[in-house]
């Protein structure tokens, strides 16, 4: 329960955060950019954004006294418990994204080898404060690849 209600102050709503509509910060690669340090920056941008949200937790500010017959004396402890699991989580996210962003490396290698080449492939993941995405667009999908590739 303390857990439920301290998360409640520091993420409020957290539970309707991924709905479709939301803007996203939007970075398009073609497939070379993509191979030749896209991907490693687009991550970096991540992790950062990620980072930042961490320090932006302090659990410390709250009033403790109104929860305090649940956790007597303990307060602080649980709050710095509750800081390195969500640092815990947020590394567990991040390595799931670079496996994504793995995933998605392998899929433009077996595009690569078909007969016809692919229009584009979008990755998109939600922090709480902001969404990002990648868009890779590669092929010969003539005038309008052409113009907006990067």
């Amino acid at each position: 329960m303390f857990r439920a209600v301290m998360h409640g102050h520091v993420w409020p709503v957290s539970d309707i955060i991924r709905y479709e509509g939301r803007i996203a910060f939007s970075w398009t690669y073609s497939v070379w950019t993509w191979r030749h340090g896209g991907r490693r920056k687009f991550a970096q941008r991540i992790r950062a954004a990620a980072a930042e949200e961490l320090a932006g937790i302090d659990y410390s500010v709250y009033d403790l006294g109104l929860i305090h017959n649940l956790i007597g004396d303990d307060g602080a402890r649980y709050c710095r418990l509750l800081h390195a699991e969500d640092a815990a989580k947020m590394e567990q996210r991040m390595n799931g994204m670079e496996a994504d962003l793995a995933i998605i490396d392998r899929k433009i290698d077996a595009f690569r080898r078909t007969r016809e080449a692919f229009g584009e492939l979008r990755y998109r993941i939600d922090l709480y404060d902001n969404s990002y995405e990648a868009v890779i667009r590669g092929g010969n999908g003539g005038w309008l690849w052409t113009t907006l590739a990067p």
